[in-house]
């Protein structure tokens, strides 16, 4: 049993009150926040297997997102008599391969499961480190800690729980380990088959998942689970959801065979109890959780209700089935297998499992299989694509035979437009225009220059300024013009309104060279008059 506890420095009590209350005030500073397992959601068909030596258990069930049917759980028994590994190899085989081909479906996930002595949990602590840095440091800690050459197992990892305090961050990390062994054993029945597993699960592991859908379940209560096999028992301690401690004993069913004798399932049910009891023990010195009143018996024995009996007289606990009938996923449709749930406990978590948990599944085949993923991730990308531009070519394509359509009803339109009376009655007014448009441009005379400068003096002479007189001497160069006006003053002084007109006058496209030749300023019944007199420049 020491070989497979966790590594976990033993609680000592304190030298005095002094340190006693130093590790509580120390402890009060430590922040400790649960890690929950990553979701991962997988559309389709997952099938789930666990070979052992005198069972096969297999189930199959669908993901649709949150959805999940059952379609199929159940055990297939070896006889003891198939004592050669040929004859239960090919058992095995049949097995899975017929139940491959009635729930398999197209291109299913599948899963393993393995448990018992070659298979080691351990919490290591950690700093928060980055991933590449965590995963090296990780390396090392496991090589110390695991019970078995590092070179000889498979091993994998997951943070359960940081803790804040005042000298860094840390990681609580599950490390799970099994030996190549084992793990090979599991994977052979699926490679003779061509079948492809994606994931190789630690049974206690992933059955704690199953915890989550009961309908009483709640993250801070501890919980047990007992699986009697015919030649040992496993026993596994979870706070939650998460697995945090498991024993495995070598005491099993088969020290019940040819057995009829009431003492002695009596004192098989006594031995079970000091098992259990010294799990429990170790397991509360070790972990401070509240422990639920309720541990679970999964497996084969737990339908012998003689076997609770006689461990709940002996505990103040209660023992009872594993309620899988109360999982929030099964439906009144699959109760027609329920007996098989409890008894195919871990091939039914596989089988519906959706949290990224500790995957014992060799590094290379795990490597092929992102590869393999990747790949079908490519040819559906490819595949979306492809349909993409074949709906857009469609819809091109569409709309252009739309386009010709509305093209060639237009035309239609317009050739029977042309045949109508209108379209007639629209070609002689087109040609009337013509022809008096041509008649307008050959009549029309060009404007002179003089009258130009006519249109040009009124737009920008003053109204005060009256002219009344315009001299234009087209053979003299320089200043060919002379304008000579009267300038009645109202308000504005004469003077100014001479020199605005001055400056309309150069500002114009017309003259420049503006100057005044002479001004007489005189008094007209009460106001004044200023005659004057300019020469100019007209540009032609």
């Amino acid at each position: 049993m020491n070989g497979l506890l966790p590594w976990t420095k033993e609680k000592t009590p304190p030298a005095d009150s002094q340190e006693g209350q130093a590790d509580d005030s120390q402890s009060s500073r430590l922040k400790i926040s649960r890690v929950f397992p990553r979701k991962q959601y997988s559309l389709g068909r997952h099938l789930a297997f666990c070979v052992e030596e005198e069972s096969i258990q297999m189930a199959a069930a669908s993901q649709y997102g949150p959805k999940i049917v059952l379609h199929n759980v159940r055990k297939a028994y070896i006889p003891s008599a198939a004592k050669q590994d040929s004859e239960r190899e090919g058992i095995v085989l049949a097995a899975i391969n017929e139940f491959v081909r009635e729930f398999g479906g197209r291109n299913p996930v599948i899963s393993l499961t393995l448990a018992g002595p070659e298979t080691a949990l351990r919490t290591i602590t950690m700093p928060e480190l980055k991933s590449g840095e965590l995963i090296s440091a990780l390396g090392f800690e496991a090589k110390q800690q695991i019970p078995f050459p590092i070179e000889d197992c498979h091993y994998d990892y997951r943070a359960i729980e940081r803790i804040d305090a005042e000298d860094g961050k840390r990681l609580n990390i599950s490390v799970l380990a099994a030996t190549r062994r084992l793990v090979q054993e599991q994977l052979t029945p699926m490679v003779e088959l061509g079948l492809e597993p994606a994931y190789v699960y630690h049974t206690q592991d992933v059955i704690g998942q199953l915890l989550r859908s009961l309908p009483f379940y709640d993250d801070g209560t501890a919980y047990a689970l007992i699986n009697v096999k015919r030649q040992r028992a496993e026993i596994s301690f979870h706070r939650g959801a998460n697995l945090e401690f498991l024993h495995v004993s070598s005491l099993g069913s088969s020290f019940l065979a040819n057995r009829t004798d009431p003492t002695m399932f009596e004192y098989f049910a006594e031995s079970l109890a000091t098992e259990i009891q010294n799990s429990l023990d170790y397991y509360t010195g070790q972990y401070s959780s509240h422990f639920s009143n309720q541990i679970f018996i999964y497996g084969d024995l737990s339908y012998t209700d003689d076997l609770i009996d006689m461990l709940s007289d002996r505990f103040g606990f209660e023992f009872r089935r594993f309620p899988a009938e109360s999982l929030d996923f099964v439906s009144e449709k699959e109760l027609e297998y329920k007996d098989s749930l409890s008894v195919c406990l871990p091939v039914l978590a596989a089988s519906v499992n959706r949290a990224k948990l500790a995957n014992l599944l060799p590094t290379e085949r795990k490597e092929k299989r992102r590869r393999q993923k990747a790949d079908r991730l490519g040819v559906s990308a490819l595949i979306v694509l492809g349909c993409l531009l074949a709906t857009l070519w469609l819809g091109s394509v569409a709309s252009t035979n739309a386009s010709r359509n509305r093209l060639s009803q237009l035309e239609r339109r317009v050739s029977e437009f042309k045949s109508t009376e209108m379209y007639a009655t629209y070609n002689r007014l087109k040609r009337e225009i013509a022809r008096s448009q041509a008649f307008i441009s050959l009549t029309s005379e060009e404007p002179s220059y003089m009258g130009l400068n006519l249109k040009e003096l009124s737009r920008i002479t003053p109204s005060s300024v009256r002219l009344y007189s315009l001299d234009y001497r087209a053979e003299t160069e320089g200043r060919n013009f002379t304008l000579a006006g009267v300038i009645a003053a109202g308000d504005t002084p004469p003077e100014l309104v001479l020199a605005e007109f001055i400056e309309n006058l150069t500002a114009s496209p017309f003259y420049e060279n503006v100057n005044v030749e002479q001004h007489v300023k005189k008094r007209d019944k009460g106001r004044f008059k200023l005659e004057f007199s300019l020469s100019m420049e007209g540009i032609i």
